[in-house]
Order: C-alpha cells, then sequence, then structure tokens
C-alpha cells in the first residue's frame, strides 16, 4: 500500500506498508528521511524494501541530498531485516552519496543488531551510524 501526502510547503510523505512494517519517506530540501515503523519481521524484506531505498537513494545521489534511515521507531526487526541496509551501506561506500543510519540507543536489540553497522562508517562521514536517545 502506497500513500502519498503533500502540505503546504514542498516536503512530501510516501507511506508504504507490508504486514506489520510501516515505511515513512519524507523528501526534505536537504536530506530524505526513511523512517520504519512497527516491526519489521518478513520473511524477504529485500524484496519489499529494496525498491524503495534504491529509489531514494538514487533520489538523494542525483540532488546531493543525504540520506536518513532512522529506526528509532521500529519495535521489532528480525536478522534478515538488516541485509537491505546492509545493500545499501556497501552502495554509497561504493559510490557516492551520504547516509546517516540513526537507532534507539536505549533498546538494547537496536544497538546490538543495528549498531553493529558502525564497521561500514566511513572516515569523511558520508556513512554515519548514531545511537539517540528518541524523542
Amino acid at each position: 500500500t502506497v500513500r502519498i501526502k503533500k502540505g503546504l510547503s514542498m516536503e512530501k510523505t510516501q507511506i508504504f506498508k507490508e504486514e506489520k512494517l510501516e515505511i515513512q519517506v519524507e523528501e526534505l530540501q536537504n536530506l530524505i528521511k526513511v523512517r520504519w515503523l512497527g516491526q519489521c519481521t518478513l520473511r524477504n524484506p529485500s524484496q519489499f524494501l529494496m525498491p524503495i531505498l534504491n529509489d531514494q537513494l538514487t533520489i538523494c545521489i542525483k540532488n546531493s541530498k543525504r540520506l536518513v534511515l532512522d529506526f528509532t521507531k521500529t519495535n521489532q526487526m528480525n536478522s534478515s531485516g538488516v541485509i537491505p541496509i546492509i545493500q545499501i551501506l556497501k552502495k554509497v561506500k561504493d559510490n557516492r552519496g551520504s547516509v546517516q543510519v540513526l537507532y534507539n540507543n536505549l533498546e538494547r536489540w537496536q544497538t546490538v543488531l543495528i549498531g553493529e553497522l558502525k564497521l561500514f562508517e566511513t572516515e569523511d562521514n558520508r556513512i554515519q551510524v548514531i545511537g539517540i536517545k528518541p524523542t
């Protein structure tokens, strides 16, 4: 399911849903924020997520925007949910582009599963993985 909401400004939000996972894509002036809400327990999450993530990364590279993957409101993710994230981080590392991964450092599972993606961080900060306390 895809819904597009447009506000009074040029910002737009797209919403994608699959089972218990909702992906909100918000395009702002200098970045595109992809929020993961709910549970990512899909059997093959790449099938659902990669078209969304690839499209957003392409837009970001083309328009010199940063891609922000926000997991702070994700309740649950199985290990296969990390595969599409790793694929995007590899693309950014091998090509150009900029991505920031945000996770809730108060949730142990997020620190273990998503926090370990710090090994993809680059010295030039094109790839950052940051644990934050959600608001």
